[in-house]
């Protein structure tokens, strides 16, 4: 008798599910639709000079520093006949003004400061310290 009752359980049909009542949850968008909503926003309420800025602050600045950072960390040829003096010539090569000006000393000065505050800002924001 139990395989009777086994079989006639299997074999009745089975009652349809409702539907649920709840709406399906939406999909949190992605990064790339966040980023691409975002920029489509800005770049519809913003002036021309607004963009400008945009840009300049966001690629041509950084750019500008990598490169700026790049040429500093790649070493200077030096000369053959050195003679050992090699820490003293990098510092004099450091302090000098030739062919760079006051005012272009003072400019690459600023500049590697402002880099410098920006990037610990964001160092220290990264860490939670900001």
């Amino acid at each position: 008798m139990r395989n009777g009752a086994a079989s006639t359980a299997s074999s009745l049909p089975r009652a349809p599910r409702a539907p649920s009542l709840e709406p399906l949850a939406p999909r949190p968008p992605t990064a790339l639709a966040v980023l691409r909503s975002s920029v489509g926003a800005i770049v519809q309420r913003a002036s021309r000079t607004r963009l400008t800025a945009y840009v300049l602050l966001l690629f041509v600045f950084p750019l500008l520093s990598l490169v700026f950072r790049v040429r500093r960390r790649r070493p200077a040829v030096r000369p053959v006949g050195n003679g050992g003096g090699g820490t003293v010539a990098e510092v004099r090569r450091r302090l000098s003004v030739e062919g760079k000006g006051v005012v272009g000393q003072v400019v690459l000065r600023v500049w590697e400061e402002l880099v410098r505050a920006v990037g610990d800002t964001v160092h220290m924001g990264g860490r939670g310290l900001v």
